[in-house]
């Protein structure tokens, strides 16, 4: 009846509003008090139907009415088309195969919206969007929902990866006519079940479940390595365009390296440290557990740090490094304790020999350190030489003097010695004669100084 009157009236949004939201409202209770949200297939064939009534009447009023009131009715026809459609869903399907086929819909929305020009496409996708980012994000009943058997064919990979897609698609395609909250929410949406999708894979890879209530130095390290390569991405990916033009991407990296960076130090490097937790690393050198734990998080500090510094953000390259430069300490005096424990690390040393090992592997840092920041003209770098070289010289004078004995003593404060002269050459000839000549000197690692 209201579709009927819209032709012998003047207010055709009212009545396009009754015929609109009457029907499909009536069909809604209908299937809650028979069905009690059941599903139903007999009732999604019903649902499917009064969509394609409503398709109909779409058509019908952009052919028959003037544009203006046109635009008003149009977005009511189409609002109920998609409410039957989402519907019919609901009655056929579950758990993250719905949350799948709701997110579907956005790009299909995204598309009529700029072939129509109609600003009711746009809260109609809001709903949608509130609606997956709610099932997906706040929601506890993901943890229960059936999985297949495998790494490829979890529920998470077409759960999260779907959608993630969809809202990525749908934010490009609405961007096009307006660059507006809608589309940050978008996009905020598709990095959320991106980084999500990556962390319950990884989840289930290392745990068989994602509801396992185990979160060991293993997963710690793949999920910190993960979150830093996706940051890592997202900042170069937008490396060469403003910052308030993709506040998203920058605002994702940002907070993805904060939650990296803190679960590194906070788990992997106190909490869960092997010489306190006593967890086998692994029987291989060099490639074992520490590698991932310690190492692979370093690289991609320096790597965050170089991306922060391309962006603007010398604070936080800074701090970057100075994180990378202590994880790598970290794991070279972590490797020589491997190297002569075996597996299962302790706090102190089983020998002479371990003390003057790692002893002499922090010189050699500290060297490898001074060598680049000559090479680079960098200024930090020496001085993170100089504080590995302190605490070298401590631990020798501290811990060697009164644990070594015999010839390791001895080689332990001859090496020290000698390398404490060549550095004393190394400043002679290359830091001070350079740097005292021209003037000038490098930042971290600005080659302008500025910083």
């Amino acid at each position: 009846g209201g579709y009927a009157a819209l032709w012998r009236v003047r207010r055709t949004a009212v009545w396009a509003a009754v015929s609109a939201i009457v029907p499909v409202s009536l069909f809604a209770i209908a299937y809650w008090r028979f069905l009690g949200f059941e599903t139903n297939t007999n009732w999604a064939v019903v649902s499917a139907v009064l969509a394609s009534v409503y398709l109909a009447a779409t058509f019908s009023v952009m052919q028959r009415l003037k544009q203006s009131p046109a635009q008003y009715a149009l977005g009511l026809y189409v609002s109920a088309v998609f409410a039957c459609i989402s519907l019919g869903m609901a009655m056929t399907l579950r758990d993250a195969w719905l949350t799948v086929a709701l997110s579907l819909q956005l790009p299909v929305l995204a598309w009529i919206h700029n072939r129509l020009d109609l600003p009711a496409i746009r809260y109609i996708a809001w709903v949608f969007c509130v609606i997956v980012l709610l099932r997906l994000v706040g929601n506890t009943s993901i943890f229960y929902y059936a999985h297949g058997s495998g790494f490829l064919l979890m529920w998470v990979l077409y759960g999260y990866g779907i959608p993630a897609v969809a809202f990525h698609r749908a934010a490009i395609t609405f961007a096009r006519s307006v660059n507006d909250l809608l589309v940050a929410v978008m996009e905020s949406g598709a990095l959320i079940f991106f980084v999500l999708l990556v962390t319950f894979e990884i989840r289930y890879l290392v745990t068989g479940s994602i509801i396992n209530v185990k979160y060991e130095l293993t997963e710690q390290s793949l999920q910190s390595i993960a979150w830093l390569l996706i940051a890592c991405g997202l900042l170069a990916g937008g490396s060469r365009v403003n910052v308030s033009r993709q506040p998203i991407q920058i605002w994702g990296a940002l907070i993805l390296l904060g939650v990296s960076t803190a679960q590194v130090f906070t788990l992997q490097v106190f909490l869960f440290n092997p010489v306190l937790t006593h967890e086998p690393m692994g029987e291989l050198p060099l490639i074992n557990l520490l590698l991932l734990a310690y190492f692979v998080p370093g690289v991609l500090a320096i790597c965050a740090g170089w991306l922060l510094r391309a962006r603007g953000f010398s604070r936080l390259a800074n701090m970057a490094n100075i994180a990378s430069l202590l994880l790598l300490f970290l794991y070279l005096t972590l490797e020589v304790k491997h190297w002569f424990q075996g597996p299962v690390l302790s706090v102190s040393f089983s020998n002479d020999a371990e003390s003057y090992a790692v002893s002499a592997v922090w010189l050699v840092y500290s060297l490898v350190l001074l060598g680049g920041g000559i090479v680079f003209r960098n200024k930090w770098l020496r001085f993170a030489s100089l504080g590995v070289l302190l605490v070298t010289v401590a631990k020798v004078f501290i811990g060697d003097m009164a644990g070594l004995t015999g010839l390791y003593r001895v080689a332990s404060f001859l090496g020290l010695g000698l390398c404490l002269v060549a550095i004393g050459y190394i400043y002679q000839r290359f830091v001070f004669s350079t740097y005292g000549a021209t003037g000038s000197d490098a930042g971290w690692p600005d080659a302008t100084g500025e910083d």
